[in-house]
């Protein structure tokens, strides 16, 4: 009977002294981050093969160059990013004489979306980037206003020349201000 009163008054004690457990709640944050970047989705390659470029009088066929036209694919993620265009000339290594020509000249336009930036082959490196922004599609690139320096007899061979599209993030997304 003493053990049935002392384990009595022990569950009294306990259950009297026992403070009431208050919930309590702990947050975590989780973060993550995107990089801004631009890639091409295709192989970033693609061939302009314009065939024959002289007309039946030897002479540049500008309507051939001007039909030029490729397309690439690609995408932007970041709300800043710019597309540029450099055209570089179609050369022949071919030496030239009085009345030949050797290299034909063009404009070249990238359009993707509404951005479409431009540059001549005769202007010093590349043409002024413009915003692009987010983006995802075709980038269609197209030769325009061709023309051959002297409009003399184009001398026999290949001509050879190139249209670098580039693609830019912000790179300065996330930097300090």
């Amino acid at each position: 009977m003493k053990k049935l009163l002392i384990a009595g008054i022990c569950t009294v004690a306990f259950g009297t002294a026992t403070p009431a457990f208050a919930q309590v709640t702990g947050t975590v944050d989780v973060t993550g981050t995107v990089t801004d970047r631009c890639q091409f989705t295709s192989n970033g390659n693609a061939l302009i093969n314009l065939g024959e470029i002289s007309g039946t009088d030897g002479k540049l066929d500008t309507a051939i160059v001007d039909a030029g036209q490729a397309t690439l694919q690609g995408w932007c993620n970041g709300a800043a990013a710019t597309i540029g265009v450099e055209a570089h000339p179609l050369l022949n290594p071919a030496a030239g004489a009085t009345g030949f020509d050797t290299r034909v000249d063009y404009k070249a336009i990238a359009t993707a979306g509404t951005a479409a930036p431009t540059d001549l082959t005769t202007d010093a490196g590349a043409g002024t980037p413009v915003l692009l922004g987010l983006f995802n599609g075709n980038i269609v690139v197209d030769i325009d206003n061709s023309s051959s320096p002297t409009s003399g007899l184009m001398v026999a061979g290949d001509y050879v020349g190139s249209i670098v599209v580039t693609l830019t993030p912000n790179v300065s997304f996330g930097a300090p201000a």
